[in-house]
């Protein structure tokens, strides 16, 4: 069974034969996942709404409702509800708004945290590949400021793009696993 990260992970990075590279995802959660060249895997992060999703919308949302004390006492909105402000939080930080950008750069400085930690535990020593998925990370203003934080980072990171979407990496993931287990029985 292929989780959603891992199907993410090989959107970025499947293609190659020695996959290696770190994933930060930032949609309604946030989680980052990596695999080194021998194939050590690692998590930081993805703890859920409730333990933490540092960097993700649903966060995003809940600091600003925070900061602009909009919210309703009476109505409980669900995550999804307030995942769902995150996207106008950065289109204020565009326009300037000075506590939508220390919201948003306080997301991105999140993810920053979660990719140290993730290549601490993998023990790179090398230039890090590092590529990004979710609504949250792949929105451009967002993204731009994610990537001056992570060169600004005291590890090397490299940025690269995914290379399919994470519902095709784990359809191909499948038939690969097919193709060999009817391999196999042919050859049994």
């Amino acid at each position: 069974m292929l989780s959603d990260v891992e199907a993410a992970w090989l959107a970025a990075y499947g293609h190659q034969s020695k996959g290696q590279g770190v994933l930060l995802i930032s949609g309604t959660g946030s989680i980052a996942y990596g695999r080194d060249a021998q194939g050590h895997v690692a998590r930081a992060g993805g703890l859920g709404p409730e333990k933490g999703d540092e960097g993700s919308a649903y966060w995003i949302g809940t600091q600003w409702e925070a900061l602009s004390h909009s919210i309703s006492r009476k109505k409980q909105l669900s995550v999804r509800d307030v995942a769902a402000k995150a996207s106008g939080v950065a289109r204020l930080a565009q326009r300037k708004n000075k506590k939508a950008i220390q919201v948003i750069q306080e997301a991105q400085q999140h993810l920053v945290a979660l990719a140290e930690e993730l290549t601490g535990a993998l023990k790179w020593k090398a230039a890090i590949p590092v590529a990004f998925s979710g609504s949250v990370a792949t929105h451009p203003y967002f993204q731009r400021g994610l990537v001056k934080k992570l060169q600004a980072s005291r590890r090397k990171f490299q940025i690269v793009p995914l290379h399919t979407d994470p519902a095709t990496a784990a359809i191909q993931s499948a038939l690969r696993l097919r193709s060999g287990f009817v391999s196999k029985l042919k050859h049994d």
